[in-house]
Order: C-alpha cells, then structure tokens, then sequence
C-alpha cells in the first residue's frame, strides 16, 4: 500500500526485523513490551516484525537471578538473532540507597561490558538504551531514607538520575540510540498529582513498577524515538460538494455528505479503556497529541446536532460546528479501537506463550526428557497467535454515517 509506505518511510523498523526487548522486572511486566508490538502492527499493518519480551526480575548490569549478564545474552538473546535490541536497567542498580560511588562505577563497568555482549551476540543489531522508569518521588511522598528500611525513601529518582547518564553517555559512545523513560513518566505524575492526588499515586502504586498508564507513555517514549507520527489517519469532507476534500493514510468512497465507506491503512492505538489511570495519564500527557490522531473534519454540514454511526453502532453525537472543527476518532468508541484491543490481546497472549516457552520450559524445565517437545509445541501455538496477531491488523472497510438530529451535543 503506497499510502503506507510513505507513512513508515521514516520509521526505524524494517520488514523482517527481530526486536528483543532486555531488561529487568519493568520489561518482565510485558506491558510496554507488549503496547509497543500493537502499535507497531497497528499502525504498519503489513510490517512483519518479531518482538520477544526477555525480562528478568532483579536484573542489573551485572545480571541477577537469571544469571550473569554475559549468560543471560548467550542463553536469552543470542539465539533469537535479533536485528535490534532495547535495553532498560537501573532502577535495581542502585541498590534503593543513596548514591554510593563504588555501586556507581561498578554500574558503569557492568553496563559496558553488557554492551558488548550484545554487540558481539548480534553483530550489526540496532541497540536502544532506555533510561529507566522513575522511582515515584512525584504522586508519592516518602519519608528520608533510612539505613536498613525496607521502605520507600524520597530521593532515589535522583540517584536514577545519574545513572540515566552513564547511559546515555555509553549510548553517544557506541553511537547507539538513546531513550529516557524517566522524565515523561515524572511529568505526568506531578501533574496528576496535582489534578487527582489519591488516583496518580495507583500509576506507580508501588513506586517501581509502573501500571498500565506509565507503560503506555513507556510505549509512546519508545515509539516516538523509532521515528513514529501522530496520524492514523485523517479525512476532511465537504458536505456542501459532496466532496473529500483531503485523506490520508485512507480510502474514502462513496461520499453524499453524510454517509460514506472509509478503510484506513493503520489502526488507532486502544489500552486499557476503562482504567482511570490511564484517562488520568494521557490527560496529563502529549501522547493522543503525537502519536495517536485519527481525525475527521465535515464541513458545510446544515447547523445542527448530529449522531455519527459507524457499521450501524453510535459512536457519539457532535455539533456541525465541532465536526467542521474536526474531531479525533481514537478517543472514541468505535470499531476501529475495538480492533485494536483485539490486536492487543493477541499481542499479550502471543507473548505471554513465548515467555512460558522460554522461563518455564526451555529453562525451568531443563533436562527433561519431555522439554525439548513441549518447546516445540508452545513454538507452534506461538506462531499460529502470531498469525491471527497480524491477521486483526490487517485494514477493515467501515460505513459512516451522519444523522441530524434536534438534540443537543453529548
């Protein structure tokens, strides 16, 4: 689809391109993990792109439970070949205490001895280096650190801070790209905070692992750095001409000034609706803004009040003065977002079967006689959700429809 092609010229995934995403507890949670793979296939339908969450809780530069680091990569990273390889570690690598320098060097050390492992691993793989996800020092307000505590204390994003620097230098040294989750996530909750003090402190409830609405700006950070846009797609009609005016990312026919088809190259991206954190994160956030517009513009309508229907369902009722504006149709219900919680679904699932593949089985289970057929079998069934996956990204024609109606907007 040419319309596409334009659209993903500048993204910084390929056709084919394997991405493990390495890390600790925060990528273990298979959240941005997971939003990340959905947009991804969402927004570039016919992009097959292969993505595998290798999160280990407690990792550091150094390793953790699942091993040393240079094991993790041989065993983890290595055999899936990946063409490009996201890294996110700190939030442990500080030990939850204040800054120590020799905790700190040996940081430095770890994380370049890391990197080359996984430049040997995968010669020629596109590295990604994330700063970690803030330790909630925002929505929460904890007491001074206390030797011994095992409570939160306030201050340890500062610490964070700085070793969001040996990353970001490390990553200007290999010339490895460079993404901060930290400061994106620490906006939105100093201004949710601000907005709803009891709802923001449930984004980080524990001050480290974020829920869903941290992940998803997680995912935006991410997304935008791979050279992602804001348009989904986005129609402007002329009621009084019966004409489409402007499309893109889209095909439109049909139109008569109030109904038409329309089968849009891309999906809008849909988490987790009915969770209030994330309407409170992404109102306190630049994500819809950036990353998330699927707009329709209908002009020189008769003044008036009207219900948009799309495949017969409502979707919501709209001034002709607000429609000639343009309204942004990722907000609401529509078939499209339901699509693409569909995709997420699948998304989740299909990546929720390698992980049981990969800890459980090929490492859990090790030795067994019975392991290396139950890797295979979970191998199939994560192929076939990987095919329905791509399957429920693929563009769907939908009917609009305008009514006029006396009542007011909703």
């Amino acid at each position: 689809m040419l319309l596409l092609a334009t659209l993903s010229a500048a993204f910084a995934l390929n056709q084919g391109d394997v991405v493990v995403f390495y890390g600790d507890s925060i990528t273990q949670q298979q959240l941005y993990t997971t939003y990340v793979e959905a947009f991804v296939h969402g927004r570039f339908p016919q992009l097959n792109v292969r993505f595998y969450c290798r999160g280990w809780s407690g990792e550091t530069a150094l390793g953790g439970e699942g091993g040393e680091s240079q094991e993790r990569v041989d065993r983890d990273v290595k055999p899936l070949n990946p063409s490009v390889v996201t890294v996110l570690l700190g939030m442990n690598d500080g030990g939850f205490a204040p800054y120590d320098p020799k905790t700190f060097n040996s940081f430095n050390e770890g994380y370049g001895r890391l990197l080359d492992s996984l430049h040997s691993a995968a010669p020629g793989a596109r590295l990604t280096l994330i700063r970690t996800s803030p330790w909630d020092d925002f929505a929460h307000r904890h007491g001074p650190y206390s030797s011994g505590s095992t409570r939160p204390w306030q201050g340890y994003n500062n610490v964070l801070a700085q070793y969001g620097a040996v990353i970001q230098a490390w990553a200007n040294k290999d010339n490895d790209a460079f993404v901060d989750f930290n400061q994106p996530v620490a906006n939105m909750l100093s201004a949710a905070a601000e907005d709803n003090p009891d709802l923001a402190k449930e984004i980080i409830a524990d001050s480290i692992h974020p829920g869903p609405a941290g992940h998803i700006l997680m995912a935006g950070a991410l997304l935008k750095a791979w050279g992602a846009t804001a348009v989904v797609s986005a129609v402007v009609a002329d009621a009084g001409s019966k004409e489409i005016t402007e499309s893109k990312n889209c095909t439109v026919t049909g139109f008569n000034g109030t109904s038409w088809t329309e089968t849009d190259g891309s999906l809008p991206f849909c988490a987790e609706p009915n969770d209030k954190t994330v309407a409170l994160a992404l109102g306190h956030s630049t994500f819809t803004q950036d990353l998330n517009q699927e707009t329709l513009k209908v002009q020189h309508l008769q003044p008036g009040s009207y219900t948009l229907s799309i495949d017969g369902a409502v979707v919501s009722r709209f001034t002709s003065d607000r429609l000639s504006e343009g309204v942004n149709l990722a907000e609401f219900p529509t078939p499209m977002r339901k699509q693409s919680l569909k995709l997420l679904g699948l998304a989740t699932r299909r990546s929720q079967v390698d992980t049981l593949k990969w800890r459980q089985v090929e490492i859990g289970e090790a030795g067994l006689r019975a392991t290396t057929e139950a890797s295979k079998a979970l191998g199939r069934l994560e192929e076939e959700l990987f095919s329905l996956e791509m399957s429920a990204a693929q563009p769907v024609r939908h009917k609009f429809l305008l009514t006029k109606s006396g009542a007011d907007e909703d």
